[in-house]
C-alpha cells in the first residue's frame, strides 16, 4: 500500500482549483465593497441607526447605512466596537486578497500583507485613541489599550509606543534605514550646491 503523508492531504484539501480562486476573488471584491461602502455609510447614520442594532431581525425595523441593517451592524461593530476610522484598513486589504485570487497572483504574500495591514489598523486605533476623545475614530480597542497602558506607564508610555510602531514600519517594512536616510539627503544637498554653482 502506498502511504500518502498527512501533509500532502493537507495541502489537496486547501488547494484551490483556478475556477475557486475566481469565485473566492469575486466574492471577496464585493465583500469588501460592501464593507466600505458601510463604513462611509456610518459616519452619516449611526446615530439614527444605533437603536436599531439590537433589533437585526426585527423586519419592520429599517436601517438608513446604504447596506441596511448588514451595514449597521458590521461597521457598529469594525468602527464602534473595534478599531474606529482605521476599519477602512481591513475592507482594502479583503478587496487585495479577492484581487490576488482573482487574477491568479501569489497568493503566499498574502499573509505578510494581512500581517502588516492589522498591525498598521491598530497603531491607527492606538493614536486615535490616545490624541482624540471620539470612540468612533479610535474604536473601543483603540481607547481601551491606551487606557490601560497609560494606567501602568503614562501617556508617556502610550507615546513611546506609537513612535517605536511608526520607527519599525519605516525601518523593517519601507526599509529606510539612518545610513539610506544620511545618503539621500547628502545627495540632495549636493544636487542643490552644483545647481547654484551653475
Amino acid at each position: 500500500m502506498i502511504k500518502i503523508d498527512n501533509k500532502e492531504k493537507t495541502s489537496k484539501l486547501f488547494t484551490l482549483s483556478r475556477g475557486q480562486q475566481i469565485m473566492l476573488g469575486v466574492f471577496l471584491i464585493l465583500f469588501s465593497i460592501i464593507i466600505f461602502a458601510s463604513l462611509i455609510s456610518y459616519f452619516n447614520t449611526w446615530r439614527a441607526d444605533q437603536s436599531e442594532i439590537e433589533s437585526f431581525f426585527d423586519k419592520d425595523s429599517e436601517s438608513l447605512n446604504v447596506a441596511k441593517k448588514f451595514g449597521s451592524l458590521i461597521s457598529h461593530f469594525l468602527i464602534y466596537k473595534m478599531f474606529g476610522v482605521a476599519s477602512f484598513i481591513i475592507s482594502i486589504l479583503l478587496m487585495i486578497t479577492g484581487l490576488s485570487y482573482f487574477v491568479g497572483a501569489d497568493s503566499t504574500k498574502l499573509l505578510n500583507k494581512w500581517t502588516w495591514g492589522l498591525l498598521i489598523t491598530i497603531w491607527f486605533s492606538l493614536f486615535f485613541g490616545y490624541f482624540f476623545t471620539n470612540q468612533i475614530l479610535a474604536g473601543a480597542i483603540g481607547f481601551e489599550i491606551t487606557d490601560f497602558i497609560s494606567i501602568y506607564t503614562g501617556d508617556i508610555g502610550v507615546l513611546l509606543i506609537l513612535i517605536f510602531g511608526l520607527i519599525s514600519f519605516i525601518v523593517l517594512r519601507l526599509k529606510l534605514t539612518p545610513e539610506k536616510t544620511y545618503d539621500w539627503i547628502k545627495n540632495q544637498t549636493s544636487s542643490i550646491k552644483i545647481k547654484d554653482r551653475k
